[in-house]
């Protein structure tokens, strides 16, 4: 049975919810909102407190349905299974003791689903609290809600209202299967952050950050002198943060303001990074991959994709990024979000986000 269902606008998406909350099966559901529909918050807040049934969900800068990007309307998921969720308040301290307070369920967790707004400066913290809760054992799921401008806002929302600088955490008894990757490649050697602040990336080796950047972008494209912009060529070069025993972690680099690179995630002094780059067939080879891999370890024909497609990718690939969403297998029911950030993780490393990255999950047909 379909567990999948998009909505084109906020008529649409009042009625479809009123034919989903009769249905047995559906325990609960996650709704992605594109953000062009903010303009509704009013009436849609009004819609979702109504809706009987446990509901969660964001704000993105597009959905992805039937392999198309559209920047209206609502994609929403179900789930057939009981699900728990709570809304975390990222705005205080008490992160650690809001994660030990998530409700579990009477069966075996199998997954859990991260709703996150970008814009908060505790995911790390969280991120961390989640995987010290939960450990190894499940499957980690999710993105970075927002608008595509990353101004702050209500990205996050719950059947309890519309909130800012919050997360949802769903734990859910479905298994699910999980393929990600990113295609990115070194462009520079290691380089060592020697001087950062929060989100700000100041000195790498000692030296002015963007200056660094700035002679490593030189071996990769035409001679650049000290006036020429920089901020056309962010999105072609992001940032690898370096881990032992796995591929660097991509992050964007936002902005360049006062010689310091504004990264979208905090770095840690004495932590290394590469300068990474990539091409477009790169890039839509790792989706196939990933896609192959979320294939590869489903359980149930007729299964249902939901797609995390990071917008960095989206801006890199340009009038090719249909050409990425076409390489996904045909086969199955198969709609998803441009996200600000993703998180995927099968249990055997450490819990962190991504970015630049494309996650596909696999859920067996609904029953």
């Amino acid at each position: 049975m379909k567990r999948q269902f998009y909505a084109k606008d906020i008529n649409d998406l009042e009625c479809t919810l009123n034919q989903l909350k009769n249905q047995d099966r559906v325990h609960g559901m996650v709704l992605f909102k594109a953000e062009s529909e903010q303009n509704h918050a009013p009436r849609f807040e009004k819609i979702i407190r109504a809706f009987p049934k446990a509901i969660f969900g964001g704000v993105f800068p597009g959905l992805i349905i039937k392999r198309k990007l559209l920047h209206q309307g609502f994609l929403i998921h179900t789930f057939d299974s009981a699900i728990q969720t709570q809304v975390i308040d990222l705005s205080t301290d008490s992160v650690d003791q809001q994660v030990r307070q998530i409700p579990s369920l009477k069966g075996k967790i199998n997954t859990i689903f991260c709703l996150i707004n970008n814009s908060s400066v505790r995911k790390n913290k969280l991120l961390k609290s989640i995987f010290d809760r939960f450990g190894e054992d499940v499957y980690y799921i999710g993105a970075e809600a927002g608008v595509e401008s990353y101004s702050p806002g209500c990205s996050i929302f719950h059947n309890s209202g519309l909130y800012n600088d919050s997360a949802v955490i769903t734990v859910l008894s479905e298994k699910i299967s999980l393929g990600f990757a990113h295609g990115w490649t070194p462009a520079s050697r290691p380089l060592k952050v020697t001087r950062s602040n929060g989100k700000k990336l100041v000195e790498l080796d000692s030296q002015k950050a963007s200056e660094v950047y700035r002679k490593k972008l030189q071996d990769k494209v035409e001679p650049l002198s000290k006036s020429d912009n920089l901020s056309a060529l962010l999105h072609r070069f992001p940032i690898g943060m370096l881990r032992l025993h796995s591929e660097p972690i991509i992050r964007d680099v936002i902005k360049i303001h006062n010689g310091e690179l504004m990264i979208n995630e905090d770095l840690d002094e004495g932590a290394y990074i590469r300068i990474m780059h990539s091409t477009n067939n790169d890039l839509i080879q790792a989706a196939k991959s990933a896609d192959q891999q979320a294939q590869n370890g489903k359980s149930g024909a007729g299964s249902s994709s939901l797609l995390f497609e990071c917008v960095g990718r989206k801006n890199f690939l340009g009038q090719n990024f249909q050409d990425e969403l076409d390489i996904f297998s045909s086969e199955r029911e198969l709609n998803g979000v441009l996200s600000l950030g993703e998180i995927a993780n099968t249990g055997n490393s450490y819990l962190e986000g991504f970015n630049k990255t494309v996650v596909v999950t696999q859920w067996n047909s609904a029953k």
